[in-house]
């Protein structure tokens, strides 16, 4: 991914879509992929999933430019 404050790319966590679980939030920056598509997650996301299988994504608390 993209890191706008250093202007380079860098190595992040990269999740396949069958490997997300129900009850389970995953933090940005992270990419969570699947045949023929991708969706990233920028620091200071967080993408959740609740128990009928709905994503949530939404910005989280970044003090400071720091997790």
């Amino acid at each position: 991914m993209f890191n706008d404050e250093k202007s380079v790319f860098v190595e992040t966590k990269k999740i396949p879509v069958h490997d997300l679980e129900i009850g389970e939030s995953y933090v940005g920056p992270c990419l969570i992929y699947d045949e023929g598509s991708s969706m990233p997650l920028l620091k200071g996301q967080t993408l959740s999933i609740d128990e009928r299988g709905i994503i949530t994504l939404r910005r989280c608390e970044v003090k400071n430019g720091k997790d």
